[in-house]
């Protein structure tokens, strides 16, 4: 191997790492701050098995976080590695190879749209309330879990929702769905056509909603009904988040997923502050 071939090799490896570091560590943090707001649910779950029961906390906490810490890694590195050939961009990722960022002139529409995103989905919420069936056994407390009303949910949504989830489902899922139709398609010419991102944005939304149906499950009957309404509040924001991951960058995204999960803390606690005690 010549010393020039090294030196681009040493080059592609260093520009990998650049974008996969920053975003896989705050994907981790995410995913701690999911691991504490869920500290009783995870020991409840070992508890429930006799080969766990006697785990230490710590260990219980360590092994729930194993998983989504891996969804994070390969949705860092796969991103790392596509998202740049369809010209999309991270300014974190981009931390140390270019000067300056645009996101400051990209967070009034960011947070415009996930601010109307999530008045958009309490409106729809509050309209088909009437339409769910009956509470499962449980489901009250599986409803309050997610209800934005402590601290630790609220890091949980803020952190896990913001960064977490956009670096699996924009960074890497998304990235992953255009790069394979821009390759099947278009043979990786030219910008990604309009169509093509569209659909991998349809689809990643959909994916994203569908994710939401075990929670969801957890509190109702997934009837055709529950399920089309999962997938409607959850894909609406999927849409907003894929369109500016595509035409702002990744943090765009992040912002506006941020912004979504403030409304709902704001108006669950205000909800809360009303209810007689």
């Amino acid at each position: 191997m010549t010393v020039h071939s090294q030196l681009l090799i040493n080059r592609r490896n260093n520009s990998f790492l650049r974008r996969f570091t920053p975003l896989f560590g705050v994907g981790v943090l995410g995913v701690a701050a999911l691991t504490a707001a869920n500290v009783s649910a995870i020991g409840q779950a070992f508890a429930a098995n006799p080969a766990t029961a006697n785990l230490p906390q710590a260990a219980q906490l360590a092994l729930s976080a194993i998983q989504p810490t891996l969804l994070v890694a390969v949705s860092s590195a796969l991103g790392a590695v596509l998202v740049p050939r369809l010209g999309l961009r991270s300014h974190l990722a981009q931390v140390g190879v270019e000067r300056g960022t645009r996101l400051p002139q990209e967070l009034p529409l960011a947070l415009a749209l996930g601010t109307l995103a999530s008045v958009l989905t309490i409106m729809f919420d509050v309209l088909t309330q009437s339409l769910l069936p009956p509470l499962k056994a449980g489901g009250a407390a599986v409803i309050e879990t997610v209800s934005h009303t402590t601290l630790a949910s609220v890091l949980a949504a803020l952190l896990y929702g913001g960064f977490t989830e956009e670096i699996l489902m924009r960074w890497g899922t998304l990235g992953l769905f255009a790069w394979c139709g821009y390759w099947l398609v278009q043979r990786q010419q030219g910008q990604p056509k309009a169509v093509l991102m569209w659909s991998a944005i349809g689809a990643t939304a959909l994916l994203f909603g569908a994710g939401h149906l075990p929670v969801t499950a957890m509190a109702y009957d997934l009837t055709p009904f529950v399920i089309a309404r999962a997938l409607l509040l959850n894909g609406l924001f999927g849409f907003v988040a894929g369109w500016l991951f595509w035409r702002r960058s990744l943090e765009a995204a992040i912002s506006a997923h941020m912004s979504y999960h403030v409304v709902l803390t704001l108006v669950s606690l205000g909800l809360a502050l009303l209810q007689p005690r």
